[in-house]
């Protein structure tokens, strides 16, 4: 028998189509890594929900009632929890409703730091200046309360004079303590 022989005869053809399928693949892979960073971007760069949706929006007396509520179950940092989620928390009302809730809670030292930025923005009527003045007496700040009781008596109606004692009587009292 003879043997034949055949010769395979090799092309170019089938190489360029490989270097163009890897040209695909690479270009698929780009784009895929581009999405994902892309998605990741978008995730991060969303808006954040409002921590104030996570309490309940009241306003004005019903504020006030809700947090009542929380003082009368000796709840005074959920007091403070519920003010501060507020979305009118920026009112000088609320500011001064926590403040209030600082004091019952203890923490005077917060309490007057709220009262003397309203303080501050525009002047503190008679009641809250004597609260702000007590405040600062807790936190043993003796001249802050003294300053806080005499702006308190200035601002008390002239026919008080009850009142107008009392401050007169704390000053005294303060000032003993210097």
């Amino acid at each position: 028998m003879k043997k034949t022989t055949t010769t395979v005869i090799q092309d170019e053809r089938p190489q360029r189509w490989y270097r163009k399928r890897n040209v695909l693949i690479d270009a698929t892979v780009i784009i895929a890594v581009v999405l994902i960073i892309a998605v990741i971007w978008w995730v991060g760069h969303r808006p954040k929900a409002d921590t104030a949706a996570k309490v309940p929006q009241y306003s004005g007396q019903v504020l006030v009632e809700e947090v009542n509520k929380k003082y009368g179950n000796h709840d005074y940092l959920g007091a403070i929890h519920l003010i501060e989620g507020q979305k009118t928390i920026s009112q000088t009302d609320t500011q001064l409703l926590l403040a209030g809730a600082y004091a019952n809670a203890g923490n005077n030292q917060k309490a007057l730091e709220i009262y003397e930025k309203q303080e501050a923005k525009k002047p503190l009527s008679e009641s809250y200046a004597a609260l702000a003045a007590t405040a600062a007496s807790q936190a043993k700040q003796y001249q802050k309360a003294i300053d806080f009781f005499q702006k308190a008596k200035q601002r008390a109606p002239q026919a008080n004079t009850d009142q107008i004692a009392v401050y007169d009587y704390q000053i005294q009292e303060l000032q003993k303590k210097l």
